[in-house]
């Protein structure tokens, strides 16, 4: 099979099991490697999106802040879904350039032989908002408004033209996922079932399903897993039961095909892989007919015709030093941080946790209000304080305790407070212990500054100070907001949520609409915003929105900021923009400010995707739908 050449497609086969629990991600996994490793070109696509793990079977060969980094399926269709709203003229086949999974996909890292590859596609990236998207996805709205199911076959043809294999982790049970796993994409269907009797009904059910349908020829393989042999009555019967449900839909076998089908189609259960996710390529020698490897290798040998039978010998001691690599290390308990800030301070409170995160801290925010604390305070296990000590924090520390009555902070062993201004009067408990001070220090002298004092024992602090967020101060590359007014007062109940949703990319948050009628500040908020959380951009960018032909002109003088190419039109190179901006050229991390903006019709065209963020502010109160609202009012 020759794919990459086009000489003949790949084939895409999914792995589904009615429930959870049967071994299904690990059949894959192991089926994926030793295809890979007989020189096929093998992609493996995590449609779980509920329960996401296949890529714990494949964490050794893959780097933690690429996978992370990395889009995957939920995206794959969401970037479809947006492009879609979009009501340009275009061609017949515009959407062909977002069903294309090359982006989305990690290699890993591993020498398979010849042209052998195994690439990855995951879930979705993994930030904060993950789950949201991924449980609020209108799966009806995509196939009915937006030709989902024309999309997804444009998505399978990209795989199987790039890929000898694509073999896909379904979901359970019975779902909108489950159908796209099970009917719109494979060839084959990999069926997988233990012989409990709801197991065994609930695959049966399903195979009949897929049997009965006309439209594309796809073999279905049962196949029993976690088979005991230690029970071989009950497992006898089991195998009775298993060929009375689903040997009719074997009809396109002989009999003496399927008696030998059903000698292969077991997957044996082996206590020494419940506890970990352990690839049987490692975990087994070769040459032992009873081993799961060897399971598996039946399995491959099966689905592939006999073109592939068997994982090539690989060295003894390569073997066990790879399968080190699997098992569970103890590691001690990280130490749990309350971190205390007032909200004009969260940047620096951002800075300090991913700081303290990098270094092995559980760090738990929360803001100061002048009737204490927003946030629950997570002080049950909370073995340090970090307090952001600034003029406004003091202030705002002192309302809180007249009005509790008391110190509102909990009594921890140790207290200690980071200082922004040069000088401060400290008084309460933060008078009783000198405090950090970083004003004036460069990133480097101010995180070593930090993790002394919390008596962190880190000889080299530079891969820490790496993986931190950018140092609070630090100005975009590229941006044209109005200076920040000194006079800004207030609205952080506000500016709080707003920066909590934008951090979660929840859907529904993405933009983030300011809603409220003329003269209460929506444009003062989204500026106080921008200049508030400038160090975490590299683009920020202020749209004015109540004209679309005003608003292609700003991108259009974007691009001209990014040194992006330039088309004949502004109304093209404002849609080159917002395509670079998806894609994160020159950089992901970008901020647009829609500012005024009328029809929300009119704007959703304007919307680039991405992983950037989103402010629209807007007198019109009606954004459900595509954005969550912030109404204000005049204080």
């Amino acid at each position: 099979m020759n794919s990459s050449s086009g000489e003949v497609e790949g084939q895409i086969i999914t792995f589904y099991s009615y429930k959870g629990g049967v071994g299904r991600t690990m059949a894959l996994a192991n089926v994926a490697w030793v295809l890979a490793s007989n020189g096929m070109r093998v992609l493996t696509m995590d449609w779980d999106l509920e329960s996401p793990g296949l890529h714990r079977f494949f964490r050794p060969f893959l780097e933690e802040d690429v996978l992370s980094a990395t889009t995957g399926v939920i995206n794959i269709v969401d970037n479809y879904r947006w492009a879609a709203m979009e009501e340009d003229e275009r061609g017949d086949d515009w959407y062909l350039r977002y069903a294309s999974v090359s982006e989305h996909a990690v290699s890993l890292d591993w020498a398979f032989p010849g042209r052998g590859a195994l690439d990855f596609v995951s879930t979705g990236q993994q930030v904060p908002g993950y789950s949201a998207l991924a449980a609020s996805f209108d799966w009806d709205v995509f196939y009915g408004r937006f030709a989902g199911g024309l999309f997804l076959e444009a998505l399978r043809g990209d795989i199987k033209r790039n890929y000898d294999y694509c073999l896909i982790d379904s979901r359970t049970g019975l779902s909108e996922i489950a159908d796209i796993c099970t009917i719109e994409m494979p060839d084959i269907l990999v069926n997988c079932f233990t012989m409990s009797g709801q197991s065994i009904d609930g695959a049966a059910t399903v195979t009949r399903s897929i049997s009965g349908r006309a439209d594309r020829d796809r073999r279905v393989f049962p196949v029993s897993m976690r088979v005991d042999e230690g029970e071989k009555a009950k497992v006898d019967s089991g195998r009775r039961y298993v060929r009375s449900k689903f040997d009719e839909h074997l009809a396109w076998m002989s009999s003496e095909e399927r008696e030998a089908y059903w000698s292969k189609a077991e997957i044996p259960y082996r206590s020494f892989y419940a506890f970990e996710e352990t690839l049987a390529v490692f975990g087994d020698a070769p040459g032992r007919p009873a081993s799961l490897l060897a399971s598996f290798e039946r399995l491959t040998a099966l689905i592939t015709s006999e073109a592939v039978r068997s994982l090539p010998v690989m060295e003894e001691a390569t073997r066990q030093r790879w399968l080190q690599s699997f098992f569970r290390t103890e590691s001690a308990v990280a130490q749990q941080v309350l971190l205390s800030y007032a909200p004009t301070d969260r940047m620096w409170a951002e800075w300090i946790a991913s700081l303290l995160g990098s270094a092995g801290y559980r760090v738990a925010l929360e803001a100061l209000s002048a009737t204490g604390p927003e946030r629950i305070s997570a002080s049950g296990d909370v073995t340090s304080i970090v307090s952001v000590l600034s003029e406004a924090y003091l202030q705002t520390y002192e309302a809180a305790a007249r009005s509790a009555g008391r110190d509102i902070l909990p009594q921890v062993p140790r207290l200690t407070g980071v200082q922004l201004p040069q000088s401060l009067r400290l008084a309460g408990p933060f008078a009783d212990c000198p405090p950090v001070n970083v004003h004036g220090l460069s990133p480097r002298e101010a995180s070593e500054a930090i993790l002394h004092a919390l008596g962190e024992p880190i000889q080299d602090t530079a891969e820490v100070i790496r993986s931190a967020l950018r140092f609070p101060g630090t100005e975009p590359q590229v941006y044209n907001i109005p200076g920040r007014n000194p006079g800004f007062r207030g609205r952080d109940t506000i500016l709080e949520t707003m920066r909590d949703r934008l951090l979660r990319s929840i859907p529904e948050a993405m933009p983030q609409v300011l809603c409220g009628r003329s003269g209460t500040g929506k444009t003062a908020v989204a500026v106080e915003y921008a200049h508030r959380f400038m160090a975490d951009y590299d683009i920020i960018w202020l749209i004015p929105a109540e004209d679309p032909a005003f608003t292609a002109i700003l991108f259009a003088q974007l691009a001209d900021q990014l040194k992006l190419p330039k088309a004949s039109a502004t109304t093209e190179t404002a849609r080159n923009t917002r395509e670079a901006l998806r894609r994160g050229d020159p950089s992901s991390k970008w901020l647009l400010i829609f500012d005024n903006a009328g029809d929300r019709d009119r704007l959703v065209p304007c919307i680039p995707l991405g992983t950037g963020h989103v402010i629209v502010t807007s007198c019109h109160p009606t954004w459900s739908g595509l954005a969550t609202s912030l109404q204000l009012t005049k204080e």
